[in-house]
């Protein structure tokens, strides 16, 4: 029997795994799971202006560009906390919501974009 790791109701059927093996039972669930995700691991992830980035590491050189997050634009991100990161491989993840924006508040910001 598969339980929701949300709300706790049991999953009939394959429902579906959500993040780490974490099951959901409905959309609203998996919303909450996905945001839970980026709680979990805020360290990797650039919150600027409200919104929720991942960098997936810069690529030197790159043979498809178009692969890339931002299709291999640059960004540079100065962190809150002092570091720097330049990176052509930066992927949009989400908008914060409004019930999850007292603990995804900002921690980065743009300094030039190429």
């Amino acid at each position: 029997m598969n339980v929701c790791s949300v709300c706790g109701n049991e999953i009939r059927g394959h429902g579906f795994r959500y993040y780490g093996g974490r099951c959901a039972c409905s959309d609203s669930c998996a919303h909450k799971l996905f945001f839970q995700e980026i709680i979990e691991n805020k360290k990797d992830y650039a919150i600027i202006k409200g919104t929720v980035y991942k960098d997936g590491g810069n690529v030197e050189s790159p043979r498809h560009p178009e692969w890339l997050g931002f299709e291999g634009r640059v960004h540079h991100i100065r962190y809150f906390n002092g570091k720097d990161v330049i990176t052509n491989n930066l992927f949009y993840i989400a908008k914060v919501d409004d019930e999850y924006k007292d603990v995804l508040k900002d921690n980065a910001e743009f300094q030039w974009e190429v």
